[in-house]
């Protein structure tokens, strides 16, 4: 396969924020276009990102110069190069996106399972509210309609009591004067006692708040805790899973960044059930493929997300049937940007 062209322009991303899209195209006229997402609550593990004007010059200087007319046997060929390079993550990522669609080195498993939805319903910190220190309060259910029913009952509850139901970030409701434990009972006594929850604790970027999580578990059906402590905290992580591990599953965001070193780390500190994946935590499709490996070989649940500030990109919606992932993150089931990976999801199941 040789790559005939590049192209690159900017989008404006759910923030407003300008972003970029890649267009690749082969010299047998097959296209691929990508763009990226970031974070409105960034880790410092993940891959360096640069101001979208420099991006822009990369692609067209760095980028393209390196690889336009150049013959590759396959993306990890394509992607060593573009690790080399000294470009930032949301330069080198779109290109790798473009040409994986346009080679269509992304495969589907011969039995398509569905990942499980975390569906997110109310949203704070960074994201939203104040008033709320979790920065997502979601569920988690089999497939969209069950979503989107939660969705709407807790919609109708707000306007019932006179609460406002305008969202955040991802879509989520982030009533102000709410507190996190109101928030809780509000999940409880709308969608049942026995609806599973999933939260998103954000811990390094909500300040000194903590949480009593044996109490949270015990008074909630949460199966899934996210990100409870900071980064730098693996004695916190491992005791907290040594307690509540075999009944809650806590997954690693910040602490382990899609970085194939970062997870093997919290494999051997028995640190964490799970991780989440980000693709624009890394600057290839490759090294998050490698980063997805190896939580698989250590048995580790797989969480695919999208990102704070997002585009209309559903490539995690085929990333996550083509891994077989666990769960999916795709935000609130509103907001065009998030609506796009639900219809994408839904696409590929009716597909295959």
């Amino acid at each position: 396969m040789k790559i005939k062209r590049i192209s690159v322009r900017k989008i404006l991303d759910s923030a407003g924020e300008w972003t970029i899209e890649a267009k690749l195209t082969l010299d047998n006229g097959l296209e691929g276009i990508a763009s990226v997402p970031s974070g409105i609550s960034e880790g410092r593990w993940e891959a360096k990102t640069v101001p979208t004007k420099q991006a822009i010059k990369e692609i067209k200087e760095v980028i393209s110069p390196a690889v336009v007319s150049r013959k590759f046997k396959g993306q990890k060929e394509l992607d060593g190069i573009l690790r080399n390079l000294s470009c930032g993550a949301n330069a080198s990522l779109p290109v790798s996106l473009a040409f994986c669609r346009a080679a269509k080195t992304l495969t589907y498993p011969q039995k398509i399972i569905s990942p499980k939805l975390l569906i997110l319903i109310f949203e704070g910190a960074k994201h939203g509210n104040k008033d709320l220190s979790i920065q997502e309060f979601m569920i988690a259910v089999s497939n969209v309609e069950e979503g989107r029913e939660g969705y709407r009952k807790i919609k109708l509850f707000l306007e019932r009591k006179g609460l406002l139901s305008t969202v955040g970030a991802e879509g989520g409701f982030s009533p102000p004067g709410v507190s996190d434990e109101e928030i809780l009972r509000i999940l409880k006594e709308v969608l049942g006692e026995k609806q599973p929850l999933a939260l998103d604790i954000a811990a390094c970027h909500r300040g000194k708040q903590n949480f009593d999580y044996q109490k949270l578990i015990e008074n909630h059906p949460i199966i899934l805790l996210e990100d409870p402590y900071p980064d730098n905290k693996w004695t916190n992580w491992t005791n907290l899973t040594g307690k509540i591990g075999k009944k809650v599953l806590l997954v690693g965001d910040d602490l382990t960044a899609t970085l194939p070193e970062r997870i093997k780390e919290a494999v051997r500190r028995k640190a964490v059930g799970g991780v989440v994946i980000k693709p624009d935590q890394r600057k290839t499709l490759t090294e998050v493929l490698e980063a997805i490996e190896v939580a698989k070989k250590n048995n580790l649940r797989i969480v695919i997300s999208h990102r704070g500030r997002e585009t209309n990109e559903t490539f995690i919606a085929d990333l996550a049937v083509a891994v077989q992932a666990d769960y999916v993150k795709f935000g609130a089931p509103v907001r065009g940007e998030r609506v796009a990976k639900y219809n994408r999801l839904l696409e590929i199941l009716r597909e295959y």
